[in-house]
């Protein structure tokens, strides 16, 4: 049964995407069968792991895949043991066509509409990943009901911890009412700049407020990870993957050790 990590904060810009990115790709490298998805019409994570546009994959998206009541058939191969959902602009549509009266069997609500597509891949998968939007919308709660785990993902800045305060009262909310089995995983800090004393600030703020929830790892800022988007994951033609990557492998082990 795979395990179904969701990362998320209301704020945008907190590497989210490179993190699910950064942590699929790198778990699938260790011999897991990783499965990358994402529900933001945005598209970006199925274009940094792909390095084509969203919109080529027209048709055959999270939001189909929703339809269907299966992601099977939507799911597209990146390396090995490495597939991915992804999503484009279609996903704006998923409000209207949840709340259609005839659209979802009658004993699925709403919110589980991403979880019913998720369970027939359930058994094919070790992890699967979701990558999510800032804003409170049908997606962020279909991700956090089809989710066993929570990752908070926040820059080291007040607007994005204050985000990810807002993303927490959320995840709350989903346990409380629909997924009472969802744990938090961890926090990471991100995007760091220890230059900048109000990020160091911020950086203490985040140890105090979480604790032992804080993983070890932080993501610092860097130039290869901000050129991931462009390059991609294809060691080829990336040469500085490897500098990319050194940073999330530590946090990996974290993740695997808190399991």
């Amino acid at each position: 049964m795979a395990k179904v990590y969701t990362f998320g904060n209301r704020k945008g810009g907190v590497a989210k995407t490179t993190t699910t990115a950064a942590l699929s790709y790198l778990l699938s490298l260790r011999g897991y069968r990783v499965l990358a998805t994402e529900v933001d019409s945005q598209g970006h994570l199925a274009e940094m792991l792909t390095l084509k546009s969203s919109k080529d994959f027209a048709g055959m998206t999270v939001f189909e895949a929703i339809q269907a009541g299966n992601v099977k058939p939507y799911v597209h191969n990146v390396t090995e043991g490495l597939d991915l959902l992804p999503a484009n602009n279609s996903l704006a549509q998923l409000q209207d066509w949840l709340y259609k009266k005839g659209n979802l069997p009658r004993n699925v609500r709403p919110q589980e509409a991403l979880k019913r597509a998720l369970a027939p891949v359930q058994e094919e998968y070790d992890y699967i990943l979701i990558d999510t939007p800032p804003a409170l919308n049908d997606e962020l709660i279909n991700a956090l009901t089809a989710a066993t785990h929570i990752i908070g993902c926040t820059e080291t800045s007040k607007p994005s911890m204050t985000g990810l305060i807002n993303f927490f009262e959320i995840v709350k909310e989903v346990k409380e009412s629909v997924n009472p089995d969802l744990r938090l995983c961890g926090v990471l800090a991100t995007m760091l700049d220890a230059r900048r004393t109000d990020a160091q600030t911020v950086l203490l703020r985040l140890e105090m407020d979480y604790d032992n929830l804080l993983f070890k790892t932080i993501i610092k800022r860097g130039a290869a990870i901000g050129r991931l988007y462009m390059l991609g994951f294809d060691e080829t033609k990336n040469h500085e993957l490897h500098a990319a990557l050194k940073q999330f492998i530590p946090l990996v082990k974290e993740v695997l050790e808190r399991e």
